[in-house]
């Protein structure tokens, strides 16, 4: 009967709820903050995308020691 799908979507339901709030904590103890990357506007969308070309990584942030100097 139907009723015995419901079960299955709910724990279905709670599984995907429980990994979208732990990876939240751990980040947050990881970082200090929920989300990995702070990309709240589009200053800190062009900064990701800056360390992603400079060093091939969106989670290595870059400053200006990692620019080549021209020769």
């Amino acid at each position: 009967m139907w009723y015995e799908q419901f079960y299955s979507g709910m724990i279905t339901l709670g599984f995907t709820a429980i990994a979208i709030y732990v990876s939240g904590a751990t980040n947050y103890l990881d970082n200090g903050r929920l989300h990995r990357r702070d990309l709240s506007g589009p200053h800190r969308e062009k900064l990701l995308k800056r360390d992603h070309r400079l060093t091939g990584n969106y989670y290595k942030i870059s400053g200006l020691e990692s620019i080549q100097d021209a020769a």
